[in-house]
């Protein structure tokens, strides 16, 4: 591709939807998933604007997973750095990993450890700290972060500060980490005991706890988790009763949707123990599961698998993981601690119920699974299309992995061919990526608007799930989809920091014929209750006719709609309406390039408004020439303008009367704007 010729079209996708894979015949699947199909021209040769043809299978991909290990932000199994931070000389360490557990030690800020004062965090330690971020940044490394007045993380005492202290300090690194919250991906509430565990200190109590988490809930950024050790402490902060944990459903916007476990006791059990707690984690494992089965949906849970030869039915291998995780939907844990659980596991042979994973090791299943892990199981879309039609597709995606994305992304469509890159923006979020959920489908069907100038030619398109629209490649954190090769054809393409769904031809507007109805001229003066006999307007995305004869295709596969004429009346006395007040424009702006917005004020009772427009005076003499609109609203778009083209633009509203006919009110001024964008 010629990189000096890179364009950048940013354009809003119209719908999304959640749901189970689509079946049955192509037009089915993409009537089923709302959008409208219009017969392929290639038999018919007319189409209106904002068509969109027939869409076929796409073989371009494999829709089968890969085993390959796939590092994506967030997930995965973690590797420790520890980080000393001092009053004067504290250094940032330059290790970096996927997923790093930053264990930041800061007892020499506490006078109980540096026989002086307690003290607030330096420039120099805050710096130190900071650096650290920054570096992960740059290698597109995400962090879990914990803090602890525990010299080295070892031996056997704490120096913790005096709780005021504390929470100055948390105040202080909550501003850093406001700055890298695309990095740091959850805070372990740490701070107290060994470790930084929340036990072993005898400043763990329950009103220390409760002050620290409204701490860092307040100064840390909404989409970082907080995460305690146990169900408990979150009971304990929360005001929720224990025995009854399952029926606490937060809502977004809570402090406590906010608020997630870390479980550094995780599977785990000892000697005669039948009761499996996890090593203290739980009180009533299945009441307490039912919780998190709700809450890790939209918080990050992990944290370190530990030995068990206790006498319960929990077992710290790959097998039971299979059954449990996918409840507690786990994203994280480390690869390093115990090291005698995570030896055996790449030991164990996969014995689960995925045929993929047979001769597999129980390690590579784990490590697959946590987290998310998005796979494409099937793409329909148009195979040949214009500017002057719309694009469509529809997209099956599995998400194999024990939980969600608990962080929203931008959906981005790319489209990649010989004369530049073109990106069309999903703004809507009728549904979010976070809600791809664990073990099951998402269906997404969205429709394009394709700029007039586009180039014809061949075009790749891909699907970018990405922190912003600015970041481009590997910058933003962008998700990368987990199926296998197809021959020597990768999803992935980490130029683009996107994964490849198909491709599409754009071809010329000559190759069809366009459907532009002739509009009858509209009366000058206020009309008599006589019908309307004028064709009905082609809607666009944002018009809402009421009981306008509907031209919508159907399932089945049919030549383009024609223009229909609301019919005559019948003889039976039809109730009279007044005519609607004449319409006063508030504003007609040329704000985005080849559009103008075009807004009025409401008029009482109306049902909808006409929108007309032309490079020619809106007259009788100039009617072929003028264009007609229709839709509820008081605001109107008209796109694909010319630029540097004078345009007339007017508007009317109108009633229905009981016959469905239309009584129009007088025109609004007419206004003139110049399309210089």
């Amino acid at each position: 591709m010629n990189d000096t010729i890179r364009i950048k079209k940013i354009k809003t996708i119209k719908n999304i939807l959640l749901g189970t894979i689509l079946s049955g015949s192509l037009i089915v699947s993409a009537a089923a998933a709302g959008i409208s199909v219009s017969a392929d021209p290639s038999d018919s040769k007319v189409v209106k604007e904002h068509d969109v043809r027939p869409l076929y299978s796409c073989s371009d991909i494999s829709y089968e997973e890969s085993t390959d290990q796939i590092d994506n932000p967030y997930i995965g199994f973690y590797s420790p750095i520890y980080l000393t931070l001092k009053r004067e000389g504290s250094s940032a360490s330059k290790s970096h990993y996927n997923l790093t557990h930053i264990r930041c030690d800061i007892s020499d800020f506490s006078g109980s450890y540096n026989g002086v004062a307690d003290t607030e965090l330096t420039d120099d330690a805050l710096n130190a700290f900071e650096d650290v971020l920054k570096n992960l940044r740059k290698y597109h490394c995400t962090a879990i972060v914990r803090f602890a007045y525990h010299p080295g993380y070892t031996g056997s005492t704490t120096y913790e500060p005096d709780i005021d202290m504390i929470l100055t300090h948390q105040t202080q690194v909550g501003e850093v980490i406001s700055r890298y919250s695309d990095v740091v991906a959850a805070v372990e509430c740490g701070l107290f005991g060994l470790w930084g565990e929340m036990h072993g200190s005898s400043m763990c109590n329950k009103e220390n706890f409760n002050k620290a988490i409204d701490k860092w809930l307040d100064v840390l950024p909404e989409n970082v988790t907080v995460n305690v050790r146990t169900p408990k402490y979150y009971c304990n902060w929360s005001g929720v009763d224990i025995s009854n944990i399952s029926n606490d459903i937060t809502q977004e916007g809570q402090k406590a949707y906010r608020v997630g476990i870390f479980n550094d006791g995780y599977l785990g059990n000892s000697g005669t123990d039948a009761i499996d707690t996890d090593m203290g984690t739980y009180v009533n494992r299945e009441e307490e599961l039912k919780w998190l089965n709700y809450q890790a949906r939209h918080t990050l849970y992990g944290g370190e698998i530990v030995k068990n030869d206790g006498l319960g039915t929990v077992r710290n291998t790959a097998a039971y993981m299979e059954t449990e995780a996918f409840t507690t939907h786990t994203s994280y844990l480390n690869v390093q601690w115990n090291d005698e659980v995570i030896n055996a596991m790449k030991q164990e042979a996969y014995s689960g119920s995925e045929k993929l994973y047979e001769g597999k090791t129980g390690f590579d299943y784990i490590q697959n699974r946590l987290g998310y892990r998005f796979v494409v199981k099937n793409v329909n879309m148009t195979q040949k299309t214009t500017t002057y039609e719309d694009f469509g597709m529809v997209v099956d995606i599995y998400n194999a992995g024990f939980a969600n994305l608990v962080r929203d992304k931008k959906q981005i469509l790319i489209f990649e061919g010989t004369e530049g890159i073109y990106k069309f923006e999903l703004t809507d979020n009728i549904v979010p990526v976070t809600m791809w959920n664990s073990k099951a489908w998402a269906t997404i069907n969205p429709t394009v608007d394709l700029p007039a100038d586009m180039p014809v030619g061949k075009y790749k398109v891909y699907l970018r799930l990405a922190d912003d629209l600015e970041s481009e490649g590997l910058n933003g954190y962008p998700i990368r989809f987990a199926n296998d090769k197809k021959n020597d054809t990768e999803i992935w393409n980490s130029t683009l920091g996107a994964n490849l769904l198909g491709s599409v031809k754009i071809e010329d507007e000559s190759t069809i014929i366009k459907d532009e109805p002739t509009e009858t001229p509209a009366p000058s003066e206020t009309p008599e209750m006589t019908p309307s006999a004028e064709p009905t307007a082609v809607p666009t995305e944002e018009v809402t006719p009421t009981a306008i004869p509907s031209s919508a295709p159907t399932s089945d596969v049919t030549s383009a709609p024609t223009s229909e004429v609301t019919p005559a009346p019948s003889e039976a006395v039809q109730e009279k309406v007044k005519a609607p007040s004449k319409v006063k424009l508030k504003s007609v702006k040329n704000k985005k390039k080849k559009k103008l917005t075009v807004k009025w004020k409401k008029i009482k009772a109306a049902d909808g408004y006409e929108i007309q427009y032309s490079l020619k005076k809106l007259n009788k003499k100039n009617q072929k020439k003028i264009k007609t609109k229709l839709t509820s609203k008081t605001t109107f778009t008209i796109k694909k303008l010319k630029k540097n083209k004078k345009y007339y633009v007017r508007v009317r509203a109108y009633k229905l009367d009981s016959a469905g006919n239309k009584v129009y009110g007088k025109w609004s001024k007419v206004k003139k704007v110049k399309i210089k964008k």
